[in-house]
């Protein structure tokens, strides 16, 4: 029995080639998504140092013990949210990024079976 939907090595040359296309475009999406993972982790960083910064700053200018210890207190508390706030937009980032990388390989996935289905028959 032949698969109808290849009449020849042309399409099948061309279905490889989609298939490469794919796996390049999700190679793509990937080093894209690396890209942005890199931005946000440099802005965290960032954010992180400056609110250090101006946590000494306020701790070196306090008073008081009392004070000193409202300041580390108030540094702790925004770290902490700060930390569960970046883990949910960085677990969000990574759902997006295998959901993109993925689409590629998917349809040639999908086209795989598709060409396969005949032969099961």
């Amino acid at each position: 029995m032949t698969n109808p939907t290849f009449k020849g090595f042309d399409d099948i040359a061309a279905f490889g080639q989609a298939n490469f296309d794919a796996l390049i475009q999700s190679s793509a999406l990937c080093a894209k998504a690396v890209e942005e993972f890199s931005r946000e982790i440099a802005g965290v960083v960032r954010s992180s140092i400056d609110a250090g910064a101006d946590a000494t700053r306020a701790a070196l200018a306090a008073k008081t013990v009392k004070d000193v210890v409202d300041v580390q207190t108030g540094f702790t508390k925004t770290s902490l949210d700060a930390i569960v706030a970046n883990w949910a937009r960085f677990g969000t980032l990574g759902v997006k990024l295998a959901t993109d990388a993925a689409s590629p390989l998917t349809a040639r996935a999908d086209a795989m079976a598709a060409f396969v289905a005949p032969f099961g028959r």
